[in-house]
């Protein structure tokens, strides 16, 4: 939460797979995806590294036991300037 505020908007770009019960195969295509900083992932330890939800039951956590590959994430934050009128309760031209 220091560098990313939850609620702030990033694109996630990742290896596309084939999840097998042995392991993931990482495939040349990727998938891609905005996504939405909602959790401080306490079971995250080290810098680098992200928590994905991919859903809940034995499907998601099958998935999920197997996302150890490099990803790219990038965060999307406001201007100084959005941020202040925000702050302010100002509205923000959109153009």
């Amino acid at each position: 939460r220091s560098f990313f505020q939850l609620g702030l908007i990033a694109h996630l770009k990742y290896p596309d797979l084939d999840i097998t019960d042995e392991g993931a195969i990482e495939k040349d295509s990727f998938q891609q995806h905005y996504v939405v900083a909602q959790d401080t992932g306490g079971a995250i330890k080290g810098t680098g590294r992200a928590d994905l939800f991919w859903g809940s039951g034995s499907e998601g956590k099958r998935i999920a036991g197997h996302m150890r590959h490099k990803a790219a994430l990038t965060f999307f934050l406001p201007k100084k300037s959005s941020l202040e009128l925000i702050r302010s309760n100002n509205k923000v031209k959109c153009y």
